[in-house]
C-alpha cells in the first residue's frame, strides 16, 4: 500500500470518526436528557400510558418501514448530484409522508377498535401530524451527511431535544398522562423543520424526474426493509392483541434497555460510516479496508456491552436469563 493511499484511507477514516463522535454525542446527551424523563415518566405515568401511546407508534413504524425508499441514503451514494435529483428526492419524500399520514388517520378509529382503547386514536392522528410535518425538511440537510460534516447538524439536533424535554416534562407534570410522551415529538419535529431550512436554505419544487434512478438504488433496500419491519412490530402487535396495552408497556422498556449497544452506539455509527464508505466507492480496495475497519470496531465495542447487559441482569436474579434452557433438558 502507498504512502498516499495511507494519507487517504486516514483522512477517511478520521472524518468518519470525528462524525460519529457528534452523533453519538447527540445520542448520550438526548439518553440523559431521557433518563431525567423516563424516572419522571415512571413515577407519574402508568404502563397503560406507555401502552396507548406504544400500540399507536407501532402501527406508524409498520407504515414507515413498509414505505421506506432510502432516498437519503441514495443522495449520499449518488457520485454527482443536480437540482433535479433534490427536487425529485424531496418530492418523493413529502409524497410518502402524506401518505402514510393519510392511512394513519383514516385507519384510526378501526385500530383504536382493533386493540381495544379508544384513546389509540386520538394519539395516532397526533402522530400522523407529526409524521407529516417530518417529511417535508430541507432536502440540502443531506449535503452535510455527503461532506461528512455531522458536526453541523449537532447544535440543531441538541435544539430539539431540548426542546422535545421541556415540552414533555411540562405536559407530565401538569395533566400526568399519555399526551407526555407524544407532544414533546410534535413540538420538536416542528422546530427542526423550521431551523433545517435555515440552516440549509431550499426551495421545495415538485419534481419525479430522476424517480427512475432513486427507484433502481433503493427496490431491494425495499425489501430488506419488509422483513425489518416484521422483527421490529411483530412482537408488539401480538403482545398488545394478547396482553394489553399494560403488557406493552413493559416489553418496550425491556426492550429498549436491552437493545442500548446497538441503539446507542451501532446505530449513530452507522450514518457517518455509510457516508465514508460512499466517498471511497470508486476505489474497491480502499472500500473493503474501511468496512473491514468499521466492522471491527463495532464488535470490538457492542459486543462486550452486550455481554455486560446479560451478566447483570444475570446476577440481579441470581440465575440464568434463559431458564428454559436447562427445564427443557
Amino acid at each position: 500500500m502507498s504512502e498516499s493511499t495511507r494519507r487517504g484511507d486516514a483522512a477517511v477514516g478520521r472524518s468518519v470518526a470525528v462524525s460519529a463522535g457528534y452523533v453519538i454525542l447527540g445520542r448520550i446527551t438526548s439518553r440523559l436528557l431521557g433518563i431525567v424523563t423516563s424516572v419522571v415518566f415512571a413515577r407519574l405515568l402508568t404502563p397503560a400510558d406507555f401502552g396507548v401511546v406504544g400500540l399507536a407508534a407501532m402501527v406508524l413504524g409498520t407504515l414507515d418501514m413498509l414505505t421506506q425508499s432510502s432516498i437519503g441514503a441514495a443522495l449520499i451514494r449518488f457520485s454527482e448530484l443536480e437540482r433535479r435529483h433534490y427536487d425529485t428526492a424531496w418530492t418523493l419524500v413529502a409524497l410518502r409522508g402524506a401518505i402514510v399520514a393519510g392511512l394513519m388517520i383514516a385507519t384510526a378509529d378501526l385500530q383504536a377498535h382493533i386493540f381495544g382503547d379508544e384513546r389509540i386514536a386520538a394519539v395516532i392522528w397526533v402522530l400522523a401530524l407529526a409524521y407529516f410535518v417530518q417529511s417535508l425538511p430541507s432536502i440540502r440537510l443531506v449535503d452535510f451527511q455527503r461532506n461528512l460534516q455531522y458536526g453541523r447538524l449537532y447544535l440543531p439536533g441538541l435544539a430539539g431535544r431540548l426542546i422535545s424535554f421541556a415540552v414533555s416534562m411540562s405536559v407530565c407534570v401538569i395533566y400526568r398522562d399519555y399526551w407526555a410522551l407524544v407532544v414533546g415529538n410534535l413540538a420538536s419535529t416542528v422546530f427542526g423543520l423550521c431551523y433545517g431550512y435555515w440552516l440549509a436554505p431550499y426551495r421545495p419544487k415538485l419534481s419525479l424526474e430522476c424517480w427512475r434512478e432513486f427507484f433502481r438504488f433503493s427496490k431491494w433496500l425495499s425489501v430488506n426493509n419488509f422483513f425489518t419491519m416484521l422483527d421490529n412490530q411483530l412482537p408488539t402487535y401480538v403482545i398488545g392483541s394478547h396482553d394489553g396495552v399494560a403488557a406493552v408497556g413493559r416489553f418496550q422498556m425491556a426492550n429498549q434497555v436491552a437493545a442500548l449497544p446497538a441503539s446507542e452506539i451501532a446505530a449513530p455509527i452507522r450514518g457517518p460510516a455509510y457516508s465514508g464508505l460512499a466517498r471511497v466507492t470508486h476505489d474497491h480496495s480502499a472500500l473493503r479496508r474501511q468496512l473491514i475497519n468499521q466492522i471491527g470496531v463495532l464488535v470490538l465495542i457492542v459486543v462486550p456491552l452486550s455481554l455486560g447487559i446479560w451478566v447483570r441482569y444475570w446476577a440481579s436474579n441470581g440465575s440464568m436469563p434463559f431458564r428454559f434452557w436447562s427445564s427443557a433438558r
